[in-house]
């Protein structure tokens, strides 16, 4: 059992969360609560909290893994910490030894935020390696809008033991099958079937004609009765109940669910074409996890073109070199993707950048082949013809050399192409600093006499589970 996270300590944490969120329903009945300005849980029960606020949605555990690459672009962002074991923990979102980085990095940024699932706080008994979330950020339990607020007790009631009349036929069997199949400990299994059961109460007090076909999937289909249980959750249930985020972030996979719902429920997806045109010409890429969010937010980052090229003239390798401007190819491989332009700043200033594209062994782009000595080279260091990505060129400003971003830059390009499943990596190179890396990093090397520069390969290992 952990230092907190005991039977009593949890009863003691619940009933102060508790207290607050009748404090929160008194002030909603005398009309003291202003839907349109106030929030809850409020902002000091928050690290550092910035704005805008969103809030991470999944249709599953699985589907949270997408939430380091939400992070830059939120104020912050509040992720629902789920009671789950270690391993799924770590299989999601970071290594359990990261978690003191993790609040860290809470504290620092307040780019995230994290808060406890509406249900019961006792799910949370025995999970010691989450003491730390609660010893320093005590964060709010989730408890939005009263369910009081969407018909009487006595509505309520009629409903549950409906849900549950409905349920026995075959749905709790099947749900309880799911999370024992799983692995996944009993209290999962009451806190998901909580959840489920709250949804369906709300659909139908609020005569959502959803509801007809759910009670029927229950019994004829119940996979698909918590599927749609779920999308109506994500969807409809937890917007209504939310008092705390000014936006709600939806996953890729949750939009598609959506035509599984009947057509008047429906939404129609708009996506905002020139703000998504905006994204696209500034992202550098979506960080996979933990590490490479912070490495994105605190030194690597996308730009403006006209800003890139005013660097580059100055400071970069053209304006090193002499020549100030940036060269047509390299300009080429960044408005044909801008993804692959990587900078990183110090205190908004660019100091360095880097620029890749996608490659192989016998051309260096569409309709531009390479000479016969490179195409030998590259067969026989890469063991044939392949496709490879090609770091096409790597700077630093002088003054920010020698302080360590060469190695900082390297370990994480190479996780970013390992991310995106690239498993080649090529890099011509005439640099003393850059030989130097290379061959301390372990890159095979052959020298291109016709260029006067070395050819460096690397192989990229997968990750294992």
């Amino acid at each position: 059992m952990g230092k907190h996270l005991d039977r009593e300590y949890l009863e003691d944490y619940d009933q102060k969360e508790k207290a607050e969120w009748k404090n929160l329903v008194k002030r909603i009945r005398e009309g003291k609560f202003s839907f349109e300005k106030d929030r809850y849980p409020p902002d000091e029960r928050f690290v550092n909290l910035q704005k805008p606020v969103a809030t991470t949605t999944s249709l599953g555990l699985a589907g949270m893994s997408d939430i380091w690459a939400q992070i830059p672009f939120c104020g912050s962002l509040i992720l629902y910490l789920p009671p789950v074991p270690k391993a799924e923990f770590e299989k999601v979102f970071c290594k359990i030894t990261q978690i003191p980085k993790m609040i860290d990095f809470i504290k620092e940024t307040g780019k995230l935020q994290v808060i406890f699932t509406g249900g019961d706080l006792l799910s949370y008994e025995g999970l010691d390696y989450l003491d730390p979330f609660f010893e320093e950020l005590r964060p709010p339990r989730f408890l939005g809008i009263p369910s009081s607020t969407f018909g009487d007790e006595k509505e309520r009631r009629r409903a549950l033991n409906t849900f549950s009349t409905l349920g026995k036929v075959k749905y709790l069997k099947w749900l309880k099958k799911r999370y024992t199949d799983a692995g996944l400990p009993f209290r999962l299994f009451m806190s998901a079937l909580e959840k489920k059961s709250e949804i369906y109460v709300f659909l139908k007090l609020g005569h959502y004609t959803v509801i007809e076909e759910i009670e029927n999937l229950t019994i004829d289909d119940p996979e698909k009765a918590h599927w749609v249980l779920s999308i109506c959750g994500v969807f409809i249930f937890d917007s209504a109940v939310d008092l705390r985020s000014d936006l709600r972030n939806f996953p890729l996979e949750a939009i598609r669910s959506v035509q599984d719902l009947p057509p008047i429920y429906r939404p129609e997806i708009r996506f905002p074409c020139e703000i998504g045109k905006l994204l696209v010409k500034k992202l550098t890429y979506a960080p996979l996890g933990f590490d490479a969010c912070k490495e994105l937010m605190y030194h690597y980052d996308a730009c403006d073109l006209e800003e890139f090229k005013e660097y580059y003239k100055r400071n970069g390798f053209a304006g090193e070199q002499g020549t100030g401007e940036l060269g047509v190819t390299e300009e080429g491989i960044i408005t044909q993707d801008p993804s692959h332009l990587i900078v990183w700043r110090e205190k908004n200033k660019i100091i360095g950048d880097a620029i890749w594209h996608e490659t192989n062994t016998e051309e260096h782009r569409k309709g531009v082949p390479r000479d016969k000595e490179d195409i030998e080279i590259l067969e026989k260091l890469l063991g044939g013809k392949k496709d490879f990505v090609e770091l096409h060129e790597v700077w630093l400003m002088k003054e920010y050399r020698r302080r360590g971003y060469g190695k900082r830059f390297f370990d994480f390009f190479e996780e970013f192409m390992r991310n995106r499943g690239i498993d080649s990596i090529v890099f011509y190179a005439d640099h003393p600093a850059a030989l130097a890396i290379c061959r301390k990093r372990g890159y095979k090397e052959d020298y291109l006499k016709s260029e006067g520069e070395y050819v460096f390969y690397i192989p990229l290992k997968k990750h294992t589970s």
